[in-house]
């Protein structure tokens, strides 16, 4: 892989619990266009650097052309399903809310948020 996160594999499992979605998603998404294939998993417990309820005015979808292309390339999964429980999963450390998140910044968790949205 290209930013760190290994040699390129058929498929790479990412823990993505208590990352940062937007560094988290940049970084998973250089992968997808070099052709790596991406799972996270744990997707629910993802931090967001901002209020809940900030967030909740915010929520608008966006693709492109070359987003739909990478998307094959992606599975993302709430909680660690049967597949992928016996495999090696991935940290990255550039996305880690605890290294990027400053002290006394709000935050909310992406599983809390998508249950109060619906």
């Amino acid at each position: 892989m290209v930013s760190g996160l290994g040699v390129m594999k058929k498929e790479v499992v990412i823990d993505a619990r208590h990352h940062m979605l937007g560094r988290l998603t940049s970084i998973v998404a250089k992968e997808r266009l070099c052709g790596q294939h991406v799972v996270a998993v744990r997707c629910e417990e993802i931090a967001l650097s901002v209020d809940l309820v900030r967030k909740k005015m915010n929520m608008i979808p966006h693709k492109t052309k070359r987003g739909v292309a990478t998307l094959e390339r992606l599975k993302v999964y709430e909680g660690v399903p049967p597949p992928y429980n016996k495999t090696k999963r991935v940290v990255v450390p550039n996305a880690l809310k605890v290294l990027r998140l400053q002290k006394g910044h709000k935050y909310c968790l992406l599983g809390r948020l998508s249950k109060e949205v619906g």
